[in-house]
């Protein structure tokens, strides 16, 4: 996961690993947004599920009403 955060030039913010008796796992980031450069918060939560892995992903604006789309292309790019 942390190459794929690398290529996107995602600024990591706090990273917790796996462990715990869920063993879950979740990554926050913060990203410019393309239209107006504000901060955009991502956040990736990793929820194993019986031999799988459940992956949650949010995008959301830190300012404004609008995000003209930039979140739903964030989530989709992963």
């Amino acid at each position: 996961m942390q190459a794929t955060l690398a290529s996107l030039k995602w600024r990591v913010v706090e990273v917790h690993a796996p462990g715990g008796r869920k063993g879950r796992a979740h990554v926050d980031a913060l990203e410019s947004s393309l239209l107006t450069g504000l901060p955009q918060d991502v956040t990736i939560r990793l929820i194993p599920a019986a031999g799988q892995t459940r992956v949650d992903i949010r995008s959301a604006s830190r300012y404004g009403r609008h995000d003209f789309g930039d979140n739903p292309k964030r989530i989709e790019v992963i």
